[in-house]
């Protein structure tokens, strides 16, 4: 321990939760639930009466005559097909989330927060919401200090106001346009007082009203709409808050590479999903709670070794500025041998790595790694004591990385060479080895279809989603089955409550 917490004065000991809605016109849409769930929820809802008969015996208890039950379709339409809109998906993942966060936080605060043509601050429904339009829109210091004036401390924690949310938040409707960039300036200036704190953004669509618009009619170069993102990104980030963005599939575009920009700069997830999926989404969520912020990572190595940033040598000494950390946060860095390996005397090389954080009951904390690794001139012996899982681990990242800062030709050439190194390095490994390979591929097939522009109908938007995935992917994906027992025992480690929950869950 370097520091222990200090008294800010901010009571933000407990959590704060903002969940930041769009409910623009799009929303509105409905798409269709498969046949499969459509008839498990028939027989689960009212004893099995499918919605065609009960609205039949609306028909017939209203006292109308030879009103058949197939008149109770469009020409042309699905029988039996169930539909559901994007804003009724999205409130139901919500209101299952807020259950989960009264159960695990009860102390924490949520602050509900919508947009549309305007931004309105609901907060926790106890009071008259806030509501932000016209010129306020356009001014970006203005929209931060908005949200740092809002009075958090009249907020209720989650085990007194769950009731009043889920109110609020199913009586939210769709229409108008996506103020999303204000929105979220709004929420950034919300949380910076109070540490700690995240984010949770869903949206459908292009943001093309007010500060941080991406639509065609923005004055903004495409180098100025992220300069504006990465500038919330960052600012959320010095206030120890992580983003975490869900995109809604079905629209033409959400600038996905530039919105995500908010959940890789804090640490959070990005991601697109169906409808029908965002309640798995925001569970993922939830099960990657932040365990540290502020962190700071120095790493050493000796003379005549370099770290490798933006695959160009540094020197043997770099200071990485990280952030924010979850539970499924893993890191890889590259060196490399300033000169011909063959001449060195060595036969070990020590590294190590100080890493200064802020744990989330801000204390501030110092953590040193220092080993000696063995140094080999012999290929075959390279590949029987080398982390398989490790290196597939860093060349994924490192793709998903230089890939969303256009340097495909350069992802495309990592990606090859670290395959066909990986598969010459198994062929004659253990059974381990060889799973983990195989897990590698599970995420190089798919990511070399779009790099090398196999896959023609992927859109920018899927091509974001995949590249922010697999610079945020975790060690856990490429591990064998016999190294996943302390995965598996961690998540086995579960809140009963929770897990009743989750399985009396009903769509």
């Amino acid at each position: 321990i370097l520091e222990p917490p200090k008294e800010t004065g901010d009571g933000g000991k407990d959590g704060l939760v903002i969940l930041c809605i769009d409910t623009s016109g799009s929303m509105c849409v409905t798409e269709e639930v498969p046949a499969i769930q459509s008839e498990w929820k028939r027989l689960q809802s009212k004893n099995g009466v499918s919605t065609t008969d009960k609205n039949y015996r609306v028909v017939e208890e209203a006292g109308f005559e030879g009103v058949s039950k197939n008149n109770q379709y469009l020409p042309r339409e699905k029988r039996n097909a169930m539909y559901v809109s994007r804003i009724d998906c999205l409130k139901a993942a919500l209101a299952w989330h807020l259950q989960r966060v009264h159960v695990e936080h009860p102390n924490n605060k949520v602050i509900l927060v919508e947009f549309n043509s305007s931004v309105t601050v609901i907060g926790d429904g106890s009071d008259v919401p806030l509501v932000i339009t016209g010129d306020t829109l356009y001014a970006k210091d203005k929209l931060l200090g908005i949200g740092a004036a809002y009075d958090i401390s009249k907020l209720k924690p989650i085990s007194s106001s769950i009731e009043t949310l889920d109110k609020q938040l199913q009586e939210i409707t769709e229409g108008g346009s996506t103020a999303l960039g204000p929105a979220m300036t709004v929420c950034i200036g919300i949380a910076s007082k109070c540490p700690n704190s995240s984010i949770i953004l869903c949206t459908d669509g292009l943001s093309n009203i007010g500060v941080g618009s991406l639509d065609s009619e923005s004055p903004l170069t495409k180098e100025e709409q992220q300069g504006f993102y990465s500038y919330l990104g960052n600012t959320a980030k010095s206030s120890k808050t992580i983003i975490s963005v869900i995109g809604i599939t079905g629209s033409d575009s959400m600038a996905l590479s530039t919105v995500g920009l908010l959940g890789d700069i804090t640490g959070g997830t990005v991601n697109m999903n169906h409808p029908l999926e965002l309640l798995t989404e925001i569970v993922r969520i939830s099960q990657r709670p932040l365990v540290a912020s502020n962190i700071v990572c120095s790493r050493f190595c000796p003379n005549g070794y370099a770290w490798k940033v933006a695959s160009k040598p540094s020197t043997p000494v770099f200071v990485d500025e990280i952030g924010n950390a979850t539970i499924d946060t893993d890191i890889t860095y590259e060196f490399q041998f300033l000169g011909n390996p063959s001449n060195t005397q060595r036969k070990e090389v020590p590294f190590q790595v100080q890493i200064i954080y802020t744990r989330p009951d801000r204390y501030k904390c110092i953590r040193i790694i220092t080993q000696l690794l063995p140094i080999t001139m012999s290929r075959e012996e390279a590949a029987n004591r080398m982390d398989v899982a490790v290196i597939g681990l860093n060349c994924i990242q490192q793709c998903g990385t230089i890939a969303l800062k256009d340097g495909v030709k350069e992802a495309r050439q990592k990606l090859f060479f670290c395959q066909k190194f990986l598969q010459e390095a198994t062929r004659n490994n253990n059974i381990s080895s060889k799973e983990e390979y195989a897990n590698f591929m599970k995420f190089a097939r798919p990511l070399d279809a779009v790099l090398f522009g196999n896959n023609k109908k992927t859109s920018n938007d899927e091509a974001a989603k995949l590249f922010y995935r697999m610079k945020t992917i975790s060690k856990n994906e490429f591990l064998s089955g016999a190294r996943k027992t302390d995965v598996v025992n961690r998540r086995a480690q579960c809140n009963d409550k929770l897990s009743e929950m989750y399985y009396q869950y009903k769509f």
